[in-house]
């Protein structure tokens, strides 16, 4: 698992005027910094929405995502994903960059307006910002800050991807509570599939969420029977 790092928080866009002026929408860059030689540093980009009818702090759902922010919303004033998101041949995304067809991809998935009518905050973050998802045998993304292999081979043991994500979101937690418009003591974490399993490890780990809806985790995930076909593990 990872060592001590430390997070920094800097605001890069605030529209108060979001989702036709019912929330505000931040984009915040948490830089966080590996604290040993290697002095190696990450840049996850968590996108917030706030409802604005509140007159005091909010509950937040906090989530990955798996294609970048803007396939979360259609908004095009999102910031879109930089570096390496996977392939989507139906929309025209061939060379692994997000692109604007990517906007709203997935908003089906993503009840922004009505979370924020029932006066709930949403943060999310891309997946691939933590640890992109295809095989590289673990040089790049949070791996990359922390593992120093010398060239030996992982132990059977070492954290995989799934612990990275679930890392990731304590630190982007740690970006949230920053802000004075959330309730840190209110903060749950959320995710579908392979993200509902990371989701399951990260409130496991880290006791300052409030609580975990993790959606299709399947086996080593939350799964509650077995079959000999599909996904056994």
């Amino acid at each position: 698992m990872p060592g001590d790092a430390t997070v920094d928080v800097e605001i890069v866009g605030c529209d108060r005027n979001s989702t036709s002026g019912f929330a505000t929408r931040f984009e915040l860059d948490v830089t966080v910094r590996a604290c040993n030689a290697r002095d190696a540093a990450l840049t996850l980009r968590l996108l917030v929405w706030v409802p604005n009818n509140v007159t005091a702090p909010v509950p937040a759902f906090l989530g990955l995502n798996f294609y970048g922010n803007q396939a979360v919303h259609p908004d095009p004033k999102i910031r879109l994903a930089e570096g390496w998101i996977p392939n989507h041949p139906e929309l025209g995304i061939f060379d692994s960059c997000a692109i604007d067809a990517s906007r709203g991809l997935y908003a089906r998935r993503w009840p922004v307006e009505l979370l924020l009518t029932r006066g709930y905050a949403l943060a999310t973050l891309y997946a691939g910002d933590i640890d992109p998802d295809y095989d590289d045998g673990f040089q790049n993304g949070a791996h990359g800050m922390f593992d120093a292999s010398g060239g030996k081979a992982r132990e059977s043991d070492a954290w995989g991807s799934i612990a990275a994500w679930a890392w990731g979101l304590s630190r982007a937690l740690d970006a949230l509570v920053t802000l004075d418009c959330i309730d840190a003591r209110r903060i749950g974490v959320i995710g579908h599939s392979r993200l509902g399993k990371a989701a399951l490890w990260a409130a496991a780990l880290d006791e300052r969420f409030a609580w975990v809806i993790s959606n299709s985790s399947g086996h080593g995930g939350a799964a509650l029977s077995r079959r000999c076909f599909g996904e056994r593990f």
